[in-house]
């Protein structure tokens, strides 16, 4: 099915829409334009308006992907963070005041993942392309806990 885009209204009007007319700014989107801008196996992107009034995934400058970089390194931080030890069993040794071996050990590998991940936050910023950056691989991440 074919639809309509309005850039007024950043909004998609299918072609068979009854009652309503379309907006007076619409430009017509085919079925296959429509679909590539909402592929199943992708996250959803901004669409803005193309300089032909047709909609477009939004282009993204370097804060935006160094903005998106950051998530992304701070997601990995927390991820490795709660494999060594969830924020439950954190909370509970701190308020058990669990000074065991195993639980300073654990203290002390997310200490350094922390470390870490500021270390990995400004090399990332430093970056002329951070939608390459290596987030999950990169080499200042500790080794995992043995």
């Amino acid at each position: 099915m074919s639809y309509w885009y309005s850039p007024s209204t950043c909004g998609f009007y299918p072609t068979n829409r009854k009652g309503k007319g379309k907006p007076k700014d619409a430009v017509l989107v085919t079925a296959a334009e429509h679909e590539a801008l909402f592929p199943p196996d992708q996250p959803q992107r901004e669409i803005e308006t193309g300089p032909d009034g047709k909609p477009r995934w939004r282009s993204y400058g370097l804060s935006e992907k160094r903005r998106d970089a950051m998530f992304a390194i701070k997601a990995e931080a927390a991820r490795r963070i709660d494999a060594i030890m969830p924020l439950h069993r954190q909370l509970n040794a701190l308020r058990a005041g669990d000074d065991s071996i195993e639980t300073c050990a654990d203290f002390a590998s997310i200490d350094a993942i922390r470390v870490a991940s500021n270390l990995i936050e400004q090399d990332m910023l430093a970056s002329d392309d951070p939608e390459a950056f290596p987030v999950a691989t990169h080499p200042l991440w500790p080794e995992k806990k043995a």
